[in-house]
């Protein structure tokens, strides 16, 4: 959760498996939710967590599917590269993405170094890529099992074929205007 409009406005995060989404009257980028069907989602949490979210405006719950993608094999062409979310989107499961792409940057700030000549840009590139690929995608991998339910990853298996798993989320914001920060 987080202040945005001048502290006017508290926006929420909530996360929660694709089957118990809070509209199923289909998927577009302005989906809206029931803040009674909000409230369902997340009766088992602490009663000072409903009670807060029992504070939103209903129209202002918003849903939208979290997506992934397979791995991309390469990051580089000749001399243009991706990094962070471009290359190696990561589900929020872990709040790993900021961080690698942070990385990300601090190794192309090595490979790169002022002075690096146009010609040389290419193979720099290719040995960012190869410096942070792997590392890169098996956190993408982690986020993904941790998005898993308890079920699945107490299985020794579900853990072994981390690369197999795919996260189906929904995401909802829920946004409280004016909020006095009391539950």
């Amino acid at each position: 959760m987080y202040p945005t409009s001048n502290n006017t406005i508290l926006n929420f995060v909530c996360v929660h498996p694709e089957t118990e989404t809070l509209d199923e009257s289909g998927e577009s980028w302005e989906q809206t939710g029931g803040l009674d069907r909000l409230l369902q989602v997340y009766e088992s949490f602490s009663p000072a967590v409903v009670k807060l979210l029992g504070k939103a405006e209903p129209h202002s719950i918003k849903i939208w599917k979290l997506l992934d993608m397979e791995v991309i094999p390469r990051w580089t062409n000749e001399r243009v590269a991706l990094l962070g979310d471009a290359a190696h989107p990561f589900l929020p499961h872990q709040g790993q993405g900021a961080g690698v792409a942070i990385e990300d940057a601090a190794a192309l700030s090595i490979v790169l170094p002022l002075g690096t000549k146009p010609r040389e840009v290419a193979e720099r590139l290719k040995l960012y890529q190869d410096i942070r690929l792997e590392r890169a995608n098996r956190i993408q991998e982690f986020s993904r099992l941790m998005g898993k339910d308890l079920d699945e990853k107490a299985s020794l298996d579900s853990m072994l074929k981390v690369s197999e798993i795919r996260a189906q989320t929904d995401t909802c914001s829920v946004r409280l205007r004016q909020l006095q920060f009391r539950a």
